[in-house]
C-alpha cells in the first residue's frame, strides 16, 4: 500500500515518529491500528445505543 501525504503533514508525521523513537511506518501503522480499533469500539456503542433508544421508544411510559 501506497500511502502521499503532503509536505506539512510528512513533516509533522516526522516529529512524532522522532518523539517516539520511531519510524514514519511504524508509527502510521500504530495511528492506522488505533484509529480502526476506536472506530470499531465506537460502532459497537453507537449500534447498542441506538438499539436501547429504540426499546425505551417502544416502551410504554409510566406516568
Amino acid at each position: 500500500m501506497e500511502l502521499n501525504l503532503s509536505p506539512e503533514l510528512q513533516a509533522k508525521l516526522a516529529h512524532i515518529a522522532a518523539e517516539n523513537n520511531s519510524g514514519a511506518e511504524e508509527c502510521v501503522r500504530q495511528l492506522v491500528e488505533h484509529y480502526l480499533d476506536h472506530d470499531a469500539w465506537f460502532r459497537q456503542k453507537a449500534k447498542r445505543g441506538a438499539a436501547s433508544s429504540t426499546r425505551k421508544s417502544l416502551s410504554p411510559t409510566k406516568k
